[in-house]
C-alpha cells in the first residue's frame, strides 16, 4: 500500500514529489480550499456538467473521466474545487480525492493498486497537464483512461486540466508530428476523456457583473460602480484577458487601496 493513512478518515490527499534527498509522499488535506457556486461566473454549464457526472459517480453509477480545457484564469481548477468541495462537505461522503501533479504521473498506476479495492470513490486530479512532442509520462494516464488486460478500477475517475484542447505543445512542425505513432496517440488521448469541458473569457458584462459580486465580499457598502467600473476595464486591458483571476486580482487591489 502506498499510503499511510486511513481514508475512513482522510479525505482528500496530495502527491508531494521527491525533492533532492527527500523521497515523495502523500500528505493529507486538513482543509479543502472551498469555493462558492456564486463565485463562478460564466461556467454555470460547465459547474452543473461537472457536478452531474461527480453525483453519478459517487452514487455507484458508471460516469466519465473529465477533461476541463481552456485559457488561463478562466475557471477550470475553480470549477473542480468548487464542485468537490460540495461534495467532501456531505455527511458520511463515499468521496475521496487524490491529487498528482503533472511531474508525477508515473505514480497513477500504483495509486489506483491503492485504493480499487476500497469501498470509496476517488476522483484523481491533475492539473495543468500539458505534453510536448518528446514526453511519454502520458502514458500513465492509460492505466485509468484505458485500464490493460486487467479491468479498470471502477472506483477511480480522473479530472484533468489543459489549456490546450489536446494536451499536446503543437509549437513543432505539423507535417512532422503526424509521421510518429506516439504523437497521434496523445492527440488522441484527450479523445479517451468522455467528459470535456470548454472554458473561454468572459465578456464586458460577464466580468464586471463578477467583479460587483466580489466587491460584495470585500468591501461594505459596494462602491458605487463608476468608481471602479473603468478601473477594472483598464485593469483588464493591462492583463491582456477579462478572466475571473484577472477579476479576483483587482478586487484584492481595489480593496486594499492599491488601484
Amino acid at each position: 500500500m502506498m499510503f499511510k493513512f486511513d481514508f475512513d478518515t482522510t479525505l482528500a490527499c496530495i502527491y508531494r514529489p521527491k525533492f533532492e534527498d527527500y523521497g515523495g509522499y502523500f500528505k493529507p488535506i486538513a482543509q479543502w480550499d472551498t469555493l462558492s457556486f456564486d463565485a463562478l461566473k460564466g461556467i454555470d454549464s460547465q459547474l452543473q456538467s461537472l457536478q452531474r457526472n461527480t453525483q453519478k459517480f459517487i452514487q455507484g453509477e458508471e460516469s466519465c473521466n473529465a477533461l476541463l480545457w481552456g485559457a488561463r484564469g478562466c475557471g477550470k481548477s475553480s470549477a473542480i474545487k468548487c464542485v468537490l468541495g460540495s461534495f467532501l462537505h456531505t455527511p458520511n461522503t463515499l468521496l475521496r480525492v487524490i491529487e498528482i501533479p503533472k511531474n508525477s504521473l508515473a505514480i497513477m498506476p500504483l495509486c489506483i493498486d491503492s485504493v480499487r479495492d476500497l469501498p470509496y470513490r476517488f476522483i484523481i486530479i491533475c492539473d495543468d497537464l500539458s505534453f510536448d512532442a518528446n514526453d511519454e509520462s502520458y502514458k500513465a494516464l492509460k492505466s485509468v483512461l484505458e485500464g490493460s488486460f486487467e479491468q479498470k478500477a471502477s472506483n477511480v475517475l480522473l479530472y484533468a486540466t489543459s489549456n490546450q484542447r489536446h494536451l499536446i505543445d503543437e509549437t513543432y512542425p505539423q507535417d512532422t508530428m503526424h509521421l510518429n505513432d506516439a504523437h497521434d496517440e496523445l492527440l488522441s488521448l484527450s479523445d479517451r476523456f468522455g467528459l470535456t469541458l470548454g472554458f473561454y473569457t468572459l465578456g464586458t458584462q460577464e466580468f464586471l457583473s463578477l467583479i460587483h459580486t466580489l466587491l460584495e465580499t470585500y468591501i461594505s457598502p459596494i462602491p458605487l460602480e463608476e468608481l471602479w467600473r473603468q478601473k477594472a476595464l483598464n485593469f483588464a486591458s493591462l492583463k491582456g484577458s477579462k478572466n475571473p483571476r484577472i477579476a479576483r486580482e483587482f478586487c484584492l487591489l481595489y480593496k486594499n487601496g492599491i488601484l
